[in-house]
């Protein structure tokens, strides 16, 4: 009963356990040792049988020597022998300093295991930032309205490597997708939308933001889309992937994700892995009782407390007194917010039809900029043939370009004036904070309240930094420095 209860109660868990210890090989004895004698041979060349190139050549020997032992009917091989996947896995295992030394000598085996898979060390702020990706664990509802089962939410987020501050990142559901890391990268390079009381609290919060010199990548293509990578060094100057294989390549990042879910552990409907002892009748979504935007704004409040909290590490200060040193003595390290998000954007290769209704795109009409859509109808009218034009009206097809994390805004692109001008959708209450995959996933005869719960819905709109022109003003940075300071005083 107690490997049962170990088991979590579950007979299936039970069996796929027995009779196997933690760490030991699936696969028959006399196999096993003929995947490890491969692998030792790949980090560890022999006179007898020379250098294997690749992994798959260590794979292709096994194969090789299995087929030869199952001619001398060796027994207990199995039917098949093992792949190439198990191969490459078993070599991946056994990568150490040593390993690594003997194939490819001290010095490369020093640059990448003796500085712990971060061998750059940053000097300030702003030099180099981590991204990563995390999974939370807890069951939710859509809403205090509807309270239906959602999925777990996730959450990619960007760190300030010398700093160790967290920036403004997307919590979100469904899956991972590069949408989702390109708004994290925007959190780190765009003024936060941060709520009135975190602004009353600290306003020098609203100053932590600023071009990065170096990017540490995950390597889950779902953060980082690689064809994305070219246009994000068109405001940076370096891209990096981390390590393969080793999961302290970002292990400040690490940290943070391990105090965000210590801090959220014991709130209701946590989904418990097959590892954690508990009663088999325990059921996480019975005991859900948190909504996804509430969820949301719990884990913003952890990342300001990490933000806020002294660290040994550092010194004894926290990550925001490190920010505000730096932001006093040398200012931030400001862009034209234009290029940042002109950077991170997407033009969908369909052209749009523009009238003095606006444009439709993805279903969702937008129309909320009457100035724009003038200018570019009167510029570009004289394009469209007479034949297709529209009686009453103008009608001119343009490109666009577009966020995939938040269909409330998209830009046409004037190609006379060689300008670009935002356009609003005209139902803010559905599409703020709406992404694509969202719109998509749910199919439009499901309420409309579900969907528009936003998953940062504590943040204000990004309507209100209007006054700023935060994304074509070309003295943007002094524009927000004086409206910071002409409010309140910040002392850094």
């Amino acid at each position: 009963m107690k490997k049962l209860t170990d088991a979590g109660g579950r007979i299936g868990a039970l069996v796929s356990g027995s009779g196997r210890e933690a760490g030991q090989s699936q696969l028959p004895d006399v196999v096993d040792r003929l995947v490890h004698k491969w692998a030792l041979q790949y980090w560890q060349p022999s006179s007898e049988f020379g250098r294997l190139e690749t992994k798959d050549a260590a794979a292709g020997r096994v194969h090789q020597e299995w087929n030869e032992l199952k001619e001398r009917k060796v027994p207990f091989l199995g039917v098949e022998p093992p792949s190439a996947e198990a191969v490459r896995e078993r070599i991946n295992s056994l990568e150490c300093y040593s390993t690594y030394a003997s194939r490819h000598g001290l010095a490369a085996a020093a640059r990448k295991f003796l500085a712990k898979g971060e061998p750059v060390e940053a000097g300030r702020p702003f030099e180099r930032i981590y991204m990563d990706g995390t999974e939370y664990r807890h069951a939710l509802f859509y809403s205090d309205e509807y309270q239906i089962p959602a999925a777990k939410l996730k959450g990619v987020m960007a760190m300030d490597c010398f700093s160790q501050f967290v920036f403004p990142f997307p919590v979100f559901a469904g899956p991972f997708r590069a949408e989702m890391g390109l708004r994290a990268l925007r959190g780190v390079m765009t003024p936060p939308n941060l709520s009135d009381e975190a602004q009353e609290d600290d306003p020098s919060l609203g100053l932590m933001f600023g071009l990065p010199s170096d990017i540490l990548l995950d390597r889950d293509r779902t953060l980082i889309a690689p064809g994305t990578i070219p246009q994000i060094l068109a405001i940076v100057s370096t891209v990096e992937l981390a390590q393969a294989y080793h999961s302290d390549a970002k292990s400040k990042l690490e940290n943070f994700h391990k105090f965000v879910k210590r801090l959220i552990e014991y709130c209701p409907g946590q989904v418990l892995a097959p590892r954690h002892k508990y009663d088999p009748g325990y059921d996480p979504i019975k005991e859900a009782r948190v909504t996804r935007a509430q969820y949301a704004d719990l884990i913003e409040q952890c990342r300001l407390q990490w933000n806020a909290t002294a660290k040994e590490a550092l010194g004894a200060r926290s990550p925001n007194d490190l920010m505000r040193g730096y932001l006093a003595e040398h200012g931030p390290r400001l862009t034209d917010p234009g290029e940042i998000w002109r950077a991170l954007s997407r033009t969908p290769s369909e052209r749009s039809l523009l009238t003095t209704n606006g444009l439709e795109y993805e279903g969702i009409r937008y129309r909320w900029n009457r100035d724009g859509v003038n200018e570019v109808l009167s510029s570009n009218y004289h394009k469209t043939p007479f034949s297709k034009r529209i009686a009453g009206t103008a009608k001119v097809e343009v490109t666009i370009r577009v966020w995939d994390d938040d269909l409330d805004m998209i830009e046409v692109y004037d190609e006379k004036n060689h300008s670009y001008h935002r356009m609003y959708s005209t139902d803010p209450g559905y599409t703020s904070g709406l992404s694509l995959w969202e719109h998509h996933a749910y199919p439009a005869s499901e309420k409309l309240e579900i969907i528009r719960i936003v998953e940062q819905s504590h943040l204000p709109a990004k309507r209100t930094l209007d006054k700023l022109d935060t994304r074509n003003n070309r003295d943007f940075g002094d524009a927000l420095i004086r409206a910071v300071f002409d409010e309140v005083s910040v002392g850094i």
